[in-house]
């Protein structure tokens, strides 16, 4: 579990640095929405500019040069374009990142530094009182200056995994006094000079070991507390929760200034600590708690996630039963239980998650009117993924060039060993993945796939599949179609590339095989104990390269500059050009599958089997957010037209057509077409069609006949399984995940069969 844990979860020690603080008050952005449209690209391209640094693509901003930039605004400019005539013309907007920071609390018996007695941050209850002392509201708006979002578990407050009924530990002094004199932890005859009446709850004499501690009575020994001093923030954070201990009669040392690199020794290798102002960038998926806070995760010597040495029984099941959920509902519930346990033993008290700031021009040369579809994502701000889908110019649907500020060159335009950040706000343009982040519902979506289906087996070795629907209607940028092909060569090429790890490896979760029985379905095999919803998240994360062109490039040309120089994907931009220190132009995808904004995606089921009939349906969806569409469908089967409507569609809705029902079919290749009308918006008529054979099961090589062929591949993979280098699905005639004596018998007693 140690080795998957370090593969799993992609989290920093440190976060970035914190801004300068200044009041948000005057923060505003009209045209941002609450919403988004899944089609596009509406802008005709993309011009990316280059400065050598912060400063200039600002400057570029706040003179009309750039429509939007890529990085957090610091906090004068913030106060600058805030106010008039700034303001008419710049929008800033708030967005929350994903990253917490926490107070680390040692939870274990003794800290060797302190002593070989009982250390008092093992106790529940001193625990519980640390956390009534912690004043987030005041972190929050005198520290942060509204830079941040109080915190109440290790869950971001705005993603659905979010417990909002967990034990908040309100700042409340008085009861935090009454809880230590409870669990024992009186006043002693020692005077507190930190003492201070007008403070609720503040102590007049030094607080004492309470009964059955090694030291009953005495006074408590100062704990050793490590603040950040590299950050302002958490710096004056900790400080903060200092004074409030010393006036509850709690001696505390803070050593320093220390540098990251002896905290690390101190905090997280030797565990010579009693409170830590820590920090991490997590994921939007808790499945991250099981590595912070399962007992499992701790362990000496050495470094280890859980290096506050929580340990407690009910939370490791709840941490687990996240951790191995094999569906949402188990997720969602093991996530809010986690939540309220780890609240109930106050194994850590959560801070704050943070905000940043970003911003884009309201108008420009480009957008006389202003922009439309600019929308601020959680954790990437105005500048993310689905702003490029959406913006446009506003008085019109559709054309025109926006011009995003880069405040430094890219360094390689390569999909599989690039790390940095502007590297991929090109990459994620072109290429893409199985799954999209949502950023408003917080889950993933389908989208170079039409869903997924989770299946457990059970052979020698029992495990799961997760079979994957691709949508038949996606083209590579050079034209050629996007197959199951390009995802199995992807995942197997990813899991074994060369010369480094890739920066995929944190969500490139194992397998066991992948199968692909046709052009549009991917069939993953998982072990038994690897499987998990997170599984399906990662996996889907991944992007998908273009077999056809990553196949032929040497091993010694994968870590260049750009081993496909033409950056051949299927996203919603095509490369056109890069220009070192200058630019880089992206053009639309006009054959983009979500280019159109009404939407058509053909479902059929049983559609391989000879001699059977088969149902399809058809769903019609108008993707535009703000109007009723009306478009005539007509739905063809093998080229004859079967079925004509005129739909008025609400915004945003969809209507289904069927099911249609087709008679048996003998064998043969068919293919179902839907075209709708020419719309408003492109002028153009949209088609999909969904293309399949019929044979019967025995037919392996799928030639619409059986002979010695078909039989020596079954042959061939006698004996195997999934994992087996000689499995072929398409021999497991009974589909049992084994090629046995019974799918040689069924191809055997079908020998002779053709058309």
């Amino acid at each position: 579990m140690k080795g998957q844990a370090s593969v799993t979860y992609f989290m920093i020690i440190t976060i970035t640095a914190g801004l300068v603080p200044v009041p948000f008050t005057q923060m505003h952005i009209t045209q941002t929405q609450n919403f988004f449209e899944q089609f596009g690209p509406r802008v005709k391209s993309l011009l990316i500019k280059i400065y050598e640094n912060t400063s200039r693509v600002f400057e570029g901003l706040e003179n009309g040069e750039v429509d939007i930039v890529d990085r957090n605004v610091p906090s004068e400019l913030v106060e600058k374009w805030s106010n008039p005539p700034y303001n008419e013309t710049i929008a800033v907007e708030k967005y929350p990142y994903a990253g917490a920071y926490f107070l680390d609390i040692n939870n274990n018996e003794t800290v060797s530094a302190f002593g070989s007695w009982r250390s008092p941050t093992s106790y529940i209850e001193f625990r519980h009182a640390i956390a009534h002392l912690v004043n987030k509201t005041e972190i929050v708006m005198e520290i942060l200056q509204g830079y941040g979002l109080s915190l109440d578990t290790p869950v971001m407050p705005w993603t659905e995994w979010f417990n909002p009924e967990a034990d908040t530990h309100p700042y409340d002094p008085a009861e935090a006094a009454a809880i230590l004199d409870a669990a024992g932890f009186i006043q002693g005859t020692t005077p507190n000079p930190y003492y201070n009446p007008s403070n609720p709850g503040s102590a007049e004499y030094i607080r004492v070991y309470p009964p059955g501690h090694e030291k009953t009575g005495q006074n408590l020994d100062p704990l050793i507390f490590y603040v950040r001093h590299d950050q302002r923030e958490r710096n004056q954070t900790g400080y903060m929760i200092r004074d409030e201990l010393l006036s509850m009669g709690i001696p505390v040392e803070i050593p320093g200034p220390v540098g990251i690199q002896q905290i690390i020794e101190k905090v997280m290798i030797s565990r010579e600590y009693h409170l830590y102002t820590g920090g991490w960038r997590l994921t939007v998926n808790p499945d991250y708690m099981y590595a912070l806070y399962h007992s499992g995760m701790y362990w000496s010597p050495g470094f280890s996630y859980n290096y506050n040495h929580i340990n407690d029984e009910e939370l490791d099941y709840w941490l687990e039963m996240l951790y191995t959920a094999k569906d949402k509902e188990t997720a969602l519930n093991a996530s809010f239980n986690a939540q309220r346990r780890l609240a109930e033993i106050a194994g850590v008290v959560p801070l704050w998650c943070p905000l940043y700031a970003k911003a884009c021009n309201r108008v420009s040369e480009r957008a006389p009117l202003g922009w439309d579809g600019i929308i601020n994502h959680n954790m990437d701000g105005v500048d993310g993924w689905w702003t490029f889908l959406n913006a446009h110019p506003m008085g019109q649907e559709q054309g025109g060039t926006m011009v995003y500020g880069f405040s430094s060159d890219i360094v390689r335009l390569n999909p599989v060993y690039s790390e940095f950040f502007t590297d991929w706000q090109v990459l994620d343009k072109v290429y893409e993945s199985l799954l999209k982040y949502d950023p408003y519902f917080n889950s993933y979506i389908p989208w170079l796939v039409k869903g997924w289906q989770v299946k457990h087996y059970e052979t020698e070795n029992s495990g799961w599949t997760v079979t994957f629907n691709l949508r038949e209607n996606i083209y590579w940028h050079d034209g050629m179609p996007f197959t199951s092909e390009d995802v199995k060569f992807t995942m197997e090429f990813f899991a074994e590339v060369p010369n480094q790890l890739p920066i995929w490896c944190p969500w490139l979760r194992p397998f066991v095989d992948i199968d692909t029985p046709d052009p549009y379905t991917v069939i993953f095999h998982i072990d038994e104990d690897i499987f998990s919803l997170w599984w399906i998240y990662d996996i889907g994360s991944v992007i998908i390269l273009p077999k056809h062109v990553w196949e032929d490039i040497p091993p010694e040309e994968l870590s260049g500059f750009a081993p496909d120089p033409n950056l051949i994907g299927t996203g919603p931009y095509r490369f056109v050009e890069y220009v070192e220190g200058s630019h880089i132009l992206l053009k639309a995808n006009d054959e983009y599958f979500k280019y159109c904004p009404i939407q058509t995606e053909i479902r059929v089921g049983n559609h391989s089997s000879w001699n059977t009939s088969i149902n399809y349906t058809v769903s019609i969806t108008n993707a535009f957010s703000d109007r009723y569409v009306e478009t005539t469908v007509s739905v063809y089967f093998n080229e004859t037209c079967i079925d004509t409507q005129t739909l008025t569609m609400p915004p945003l809705s969809s209507i289904e057509l069927g099911p249609y029902n087709i008679a048996p079919l003998q064998y043969g290749f068919y293919k179902i077409k839907v075209e709708h009308s020419a719309d408003g918006y492109l002028n153009r008529s949209c088609v999909a069609t969904f293309q399949f054979w019929v044979t019967i099961r025995e037919d392996i090589t799928r030639d619409y006949k059986v002979d010695i062929v078909d039989v020596a591949l079954a042959a061939l993979a006698f004996g195997s399984s999934p994992g087996s280098p000689r499995w072929n699905i398409l021999a497991d005639v009974d589909g049992d995940w084994k090629i046995d004596i019974l799918d040689v018998a069924d191809i055997a007693s079908k020998f002779g069969w053709s058309e």
